[in-house]
């Protein structure tokens, strides 16, 4: 299937998409609160997901555990933390193919955060996604970790939910999750 064209020297050249190390384009990410993915909560959120088109993203609060969870569904792949407890916490990364990017070097650093290195086109990225619980801070721990490892060739980028107003702390919870 022709996705597009390019012109070179010798006129109109036909071509597929880019690939993730030649080109760019354009593609959905997000981060969502599942509430819970247990008992087909993850593979319900999961075709949400795919109904709304996001290529990649970030489940928090999914409360996973024993490593007991769907890795593949809705054509995305998953990798999940095993949270706390069934009651709170977790987070997963689901992404699916794409030419357009490519997921790499998949990290869990704690129940509520994980890495992941994400190429696009000449562009990488290091990806810390995470969930901080709004009556705690122990996860500030691990992003801290998981922060230091970002290779100086990837641009940083946090992703999650830190129950915090960032531009606003109300009190020192907030504070310290804000620096």
């Amino acid at each position: 299937m022709v996705i597009g064209a390019r012109a070179d020297a010798a006129g109109l050249v036909a071509n597929e998409s880019p690939s993730r190390t030649e080109g760019s384009g354009t593609f959905r990410l997000a981060t969502f609160n599942v509430r819970s993915g247990r008992a087909g909560g993850l593979e319900s959120a999961l075709r949400a997901m795919d109904a709304l088109g996001v290529d990649i993203g970030l489940f928090q609060e999914t409360k996973l555990t024993k490593g007991i969870y769907t890795r593949n569904s809705s054509g995305y792949s998953v990798l999940a933390s095993d949270a706390p407890s069934a009651w709170s916490g977790g987070v997963a990364l689901f992404y699916r193919e794409n030419d357009l990017f490519e997921v790499e070097e998949q990290k869990l650093w704690g129940p509520n955060v994980l890495s992941f290195e994400l190429q696009t086109g000449e562009d990488r990225y290091f990806i810390v996604g995470a969930y901080i619980a709004p009556s705690e801070i122990s996860a500030l721990a691990d992003v801290d970790k998981a922060w230091a490892q970002c290779p100086k060739e990837c641009k940083p980028m946090l992703i999650g939910d830190l129950n915090v107003n960032l531009r606003e702390p109300r009190n020192e919870r907030d504070v310290a999750v804000a620096e």
